[in-house]
């Protein structure tokens, strides 16, 4: 297959060479079957990425002009169901799909994919709902860079507790810092400037180490030197990344009750007493315990590897060629 692949927002130079989750890591392994050809919006360069070259094109008819001249077999998105490009595209008659990647699935582009890669069990209903009544088919494709998040043996542990997430109102960085009151912490994401500044000012007033947007091979020695990572984010949705990372270096990972997508996986692993309520007294408490040897990597291995991610990605792409 030739397969385009659009992340189609202005791009942040720093944080896509440093983009080396799942998602990355499972394009590198099908451009070692397919021709693959990443495109993201900006000024015309090309970046020289460890896994691939991505190609940065300016948004608007250029883009769509680039990616008719690569005559793909089929077009890959990432993003919710408004990226704004989807209608463009459309219009090439290629076969489209989606890597919904959060938020809304009744999202005013929909219409244009023919098929819905979710992240989780959650999605996968929501979406197949959908797709009795439109006929868009919807199967599940996600997991981690395994080789990326393992275990880092010789690394001691120097904080009780850490979240990575985009200091976003939804991840609830509030709920984080009550609850890691008193003890060391950190947090880390990307920082916005014009707005949600509380999200990351609060966690400074507390006296955290606050970082904002890492590389993934910095996060994990994070990781590593972190006793019990805390997810506080909602059920909007996201934050499924950061669980399937910590799950896969070993590492214990608290989620919220209310939080349909991040438990999924806590639970898959048989981890029912990392599920609490988004109460900071509890959370605090089980923020004291000592976990002890953890082995949740097996599961991420058997479940939900950049491997299977592939493999899933490639299916769903081969069966939308062959209509």
């Amino acid at each position: 297959m030739r397969i385009a692949f659009l992340h189609d927002w202005e791009v942040c130079h720093p944080q896509e060479l440093s983009w080396k989750d799942g998602l990355a890591s499972a394009l590198r392994l099908l451009s070692k079957k397919h021709d693959v050809k990443l495109f993201v919006c900006g000024e015309a360069t090309l970046i020289k990425h460890d896994y691939f070259t991505i190609e940065v094109t300016p948004e608007g008819d250029s883009l769509v002009d680039n990616i008719k001249a690569f005559n793909p077999d089929v077009i890959l998105i990432w993003g919710d169901c408004t990226r704004p490009h989807a209608p463009l595209l459309q219009k090439l008659k290629i076969p489209m799909a989606l890597c919904f990647a959060g938020g809304e699935p009744y999202g005013a582009n929909y219409h244009c994919f023919s098929h819905i890669f979710v992240e989780s069990d959650v999605y996968l209903k929501a979406f197949q709902k959908l797709g009795e009544l439109t006929g868009i088919t919807t199967s599940v494709a996600f997991g981690t860079n395994t080789e990326l998040f393992k275990p880092v043996e010789k690394q001691k542990k120097i904080f009780d507790t850490g979240m990575a997430a985009t200091y976003c109102d939804w991840k609830r960085y509030g709920l984080f810092t009550k609850s890691a009151s008193g003890l060391s912490a950190w947090t880390a994401g990307w920082m916005y400037e014009d707005h949600e500044r509380y999200c990351y000012e609060e966690p400074q007033d507390e006296g955290f180490l606050v970082l904002p947007h890492l590389s993934a091979e910095a996060l994990r020695h994070l990781y590593a030197a972190t006793k019990t990572l805390l997810v506080t984010s909602d059920r909007t949705g996201g934050s499924q990344r950061t669980v399937l990372e910590a799950l896969s270096m070993n590492l214990p990972v608290l989620v919220m009750s209310d939080s349909d997508k991040t438990t999924e996986y806590v639970r898959g692993a048989g981890k029912e007493g990392w599920i609490l309520p988004p109460d900071p007294k509890v959370i605090h408490e089980a923020l004291m315990k000592d976990y002890g040897e953890v082995n949740t990597r097996k599961y991420v291995l058997e479940n939900w590897s950049e491997f299977i991610y592939a493999n899933a990605l490639e299916e769903g792409l081969l069966k939308l060629c062959q209509k």
